[in-house]
């Protein structure tokens, strides 16, 4: 089995934060919280849809462009991560 290359805690994490904070970020954010591995998990369905609609539409995220749209390359690395399985943490050998 090959093993998946996406992880949440290192790549899709900074992604989320980079451009859904602080509006989906407790305690500022008013919005869906977004700032967990299960809040994304359980929303990444609706995550890839907001991010992907044209930017005129009013349910486009970022809303009202307040931070830089997710350009195609960030919104295929979240795309990965469902794909593979949507894993949480990267596990490293230290020895």
């Amino acid at each position: 089995m090959k093993e998946a290359t996406v992880f949440y805690d290192t790549d899709i994490a900074p992604i989320i934060a980079g451009h859904c904070s602080p509006c989906h970020f407790p305690p500022q954010g008013q919005k869906l919280p977004l700032n967990t591995y299960t809040a994304v998990h359980d929303n990444v369905d609706y995550i890839l849809s907001r991010v992907q609609l044209p930017q005129s539409d009013l349910k486009f995220m970022p809303f009202k462009m307040k931070k830089e749209p997710l350009s195609d390359s960030l919104i295929a690395v979240i795309k990965l991560w469902k794909e593979k399985g949507m894993n949480e943490v990267r596990i490293t050998n230290k020895e």
